[in-house]
Parts: C-alpha cells; structure tokens; sequence
C-alpha cells in the first residue's frame, strides 16, 4: 500500500528508512552509552552513543574528543536512522549512503582513539539540516534508529557492568551499555528460569512512501506491546492467602486500563492520547484515587503542544501473551490469580488457576511499593497532531491503534533485549539478583531473590 506523505509529515512522524544491503562488521559486540537511569540522582536521561560518519575515510581512529564523534540517541521508536547535515535545506531530507562506524568514546581520554565496535559500510540514512528538532530539548547531533537496530538482538543496559570490559582490565572499570547480539540463543524457557520475562511481539509499520514524488520501500521496525495502565498493587501480602483481594465470580479482580504502546528508548516520558488519557484519569476517580493533573508545554518535532499531563500513577505493567478476547488488565488478573494459587496451594478458593494456560509474562513497576512515594506521569498529546497521524498512518491496520508511547522513564528500571530477529522483548529487573540464595521470588526453589523495596520487581514466577 502507498502512503504519500510530505517530507515534513515523514520528518516529523519519524517514518521508516531503507534498509541497507550491506551487512554490519563486528569488531566487538558491546558497546558503552551515556545514559541515566531513573534512580540515578541527576535524574533519568535516555541512552546516547558515540558514532563516526565516512569512518573508512580516515587514515587513523579520530580521538574520542574530537568533533568526528558525534553524539547519537538509540531512538527504538524512530524507524531511520537519521544524520545531520547542514546542506539539506530546510524542511528537507534527503537519502544518502554513508560509512558508520558505531564507536566506543567511554572508555579511552579525549585525546585518545576511539574503538569501532561496529561499522557499516554504503549504510542508507535520511541526512536532516538540523537534528535536534526531532528531539526538542535534548542533544543530539543524530539518531540511531530502528533500521539499524532491527538487524540485531540489542541488550540495553542502563548500569555499570563488565560486559564491555576486557579480561586483561585490571581496573574493573565498568560502563553503562547496549548489547548487539546477531542472535539471542537462549531458549524462553532459559530465560525464564534464569529470571526474564519473554514477551512476543509482531514487528509492524514499514510499508511504501513517498518523498518528493519518489516511491522508497521502507522496513517494519515498529516495536509494540500491550500494557496495563494503573491496576491495583500486587501482592498485598504475598505470603498471607488471608490478605488476598476478594474473588470476583471465583477469579481474581480485574483493574487498570488496557492501552496498546510503542517501546520508545528514545523519548524520556510516557506520552499518551487525549481519549486514553482521560479513560485512566476516570479509572483513578472511579477508585476513589484523586488524579493529580498539571498543565504543561510539551515539545513535539512539530511544535509546542499546551496540555496536560497526569502526575500521579503509581504503577503499569508490561503484559505478554494477551488473548485478545480478555485484554491486558484482565491477562494481568490471571497470572496473580495463578501466581496466589501457586503459592498457596491450599486456598479454597485458587481465584483464576488455568490449569490449561502458563499464564502471562509480566514486566511491572509498582513505585509505591513498600512505602515508595515515587510517581509516573504521562502526557496528552492530541491525536490531531502529525505525532500520532503519522504513526497510525504507519501501523494500522496490522497493529490496534497505539494509545502510548511507552518511553525511558519505565523501561530505565530493567536490563531488557529486543530481539528483532525471533520477535520478542526480554525484561528483567536491574536490581534482580540471582547470586544470594534467599527466600522464593522470581524464581521457583529460593534460587533467585529481589532487592527489599525494588519498585520493580514483582514476585512472579517468570514464563515463556
């Protein structure tokens, strides 16, 4: 199907870019980011990465201080990678092919070469005049984005760790990182013992476009879940079957409201609709929870949008093997049922133990937990901008209508993968520790433990 749109329409909307026959060449696999995570002091800041342009024209590694290192953001919801370049004029965008080289400018001075980790060579990318419009307010000079990342299985790691380190490092020096795998290997079932939960997706958008009366076949990369948006906090008391909700018609309560969200590691928030929204400021007076709503300025590529944003969520939850007849909330009702049933084997009243069905796998974050006083908000952005006409535009109707865009602010709580290659998005929580036997968590015989307070983990017993 030919979608024709304007090259601002496709600039703003951040539609999808050609992908290129040339394959990557890997000289290391992991690669140190800039990045702030949610508990980090300073506040969160969505990942950066350093990126030489022409990489095969330089007769040595430019040092890692030197303006050929330029910064890019790891954009999952943008579907081209995007450059920079003041020749374009303004309001344009232009095809070009490049060498780029993604590059470690972390672990070496300013003065010192950088390490390409991997480099592509005749790499199709969208050139812009000025790439900071994309992303109001946040520096960038590019953006690496879902063209590039769909050829890999891409771990996202927002804490110092070694994977980046070499064995001869007597240092241990430790760095944020993104993880660019050709396959993730490990079977659902081994990702779940070992505390992940495995959540399918279908890989959607792409399609033909048209840009300056040229026709460009572009590449699914739009990477989708369904989500449950303010359900009531689990478990109340995990180890007291006493203190369990009351059953509703023999099942576990169902709550929260079912919205359908876009992974976005490049956008710092959650942005949601204007209906969306006001469905979950309803669900919250419903419950007898006073929403707390605040009128911002929210800059989008097209403009500053006045609206309002609600200040006062405490939790949502990434659910995965949704049956379309019952929706997310209702998926996520079924695996506390079974999570209680599991649990305490006794019960008279097991509420929703499917016998038949493994139940769902589930990435939440409960930020009042355990006496947090920490909140999510999220922003209305009305669906007459071209942010949303361009992604419905680009997704429907192979996906439902996406409702949120589901950005850094809740996924900086876990080491996650998104394995483009089998279609499928690996969550575990940063905090998650496998090392200390302790008392059953996420894991089936005491093996694993969470963190007293981790916001995000949740008790369950992972599947596949």
């Amino acid at each position: 199907m030919r979608r024709p749109f304007s090259p601002l329409v496709l600039l703003v909307a951040l539609l999808a870019a050609c992908d290129g026959s040339a394959g990557p060449l890997f000289l290391e696999y992991c690669v140190p980011i800039h990045v702030q995570e949610n508990l980090d002091p300073a506040g969160p800041q969505q990942p950066t990465v350093g990126v030489v342009l022409d990489y095969g024209a330089y007769p040595s590694a430019p040092a890692a201080g030197s303006e050929a290192v330029q910064s890019f953001l790891i954009a999952t919801e943008v579907p081209l990678s995007i450059i920079e370049d003041p020749l374009v004029p303004t309001g344009k965008m232009e095809l070009q092919n490049t060498s780029l080289a993604i590059v470690d400018s972390l672990s070496v001075g300013p003065d010192e070469p950088v390490a390409a980790r991997v480099a592509f060579a005749d790499q199709p990318v969208w050139a812009v005049p000025d790439a900071t419009k994309l992303m109001p307010g946040f520096p960038l000079q590019g953006i690496l984005g879902g063209d590039i990342l769909r050829k890999f299985a891409a771990r996202f790691y927002y804490r110092p760790d070694r994977q980046c380190s070499f064995f001869w490092d007597e240092t241990d020096t430790r760095w944020p990182n993104i993880l660019l795998l050709r396959e993730q290997p490990a079977t659902g079932t081994d990702l779940a013992d070992d505390g992940h939960a495995v959540i399918g997706y279908q890989l959607s958008g792409g399609g033909e476009f048209l840009v300056d009366n040229k026709v460009y076949d572009l590449p699914a990369t739009r990477v989708t879940v369904q989500v449950c948006m303010n359900p009531d906090p689990f478990p109340i008391r995990p180890d007291d079957p006493v203190m369990a909700p009351a059953a509703v018609n023999g099942r576990y309560p169902v709550s929260g409201v079912d919205m359908f969200a876009l992974v976005a590691t490049g956008t710092a928030g959650l942005l949601t609709t204007e209906s969306a929204f006001d469905r979950l400021r309803f669900q919250m007076e419903s419950g007898g929870r006073t929403p707390v709503i605040e009128e911002i300025s929210l800059p989008l590529p097209e403009g500053v949008q006045q609206t309002q944003r609600l200040a006062n969520l405490p939790r949502l939850a990434i659910i995965g093997g949704v049956s379309s007849s019952i929706g997310a909330c209702a998926e996520l009702a079924r695996r506390r049922g079974q999570e209680y049933g599991r649990r305490n084997p006794t019960l008279e009243n097991p509420f929703f133990r499917d016998a038949e069905v493994s139940g769902a796998a589930v990435a939440e974050v409960d930020l009042q937990k355990e006496g947090g006083t920490r909140f999510f908000s999220v922003a209305a952005v009305p669906t007459t901008t071209t942010y949303w006409q361009g992604l419905w535009a680009e997704t429907l109707p192979d996906v439902p209508q996406i409702d949120l865009i589901l950005g850094h602010e809740f996924l900086s709580f876990f080491e996650f993968t998104i394995d483009y290659p089998q279609s499928r998005l690996i969550f575990r929580c940063l905090s998650y520790d496998c090392q200390l036997a302790g008392s059953p968590c996420c894991r089936a015989g005491g093996a694993c433990t969470c963190p007293i307070g981790d916001p995000c983990c949740q008790f369950y017993k992972f599947k596949k």
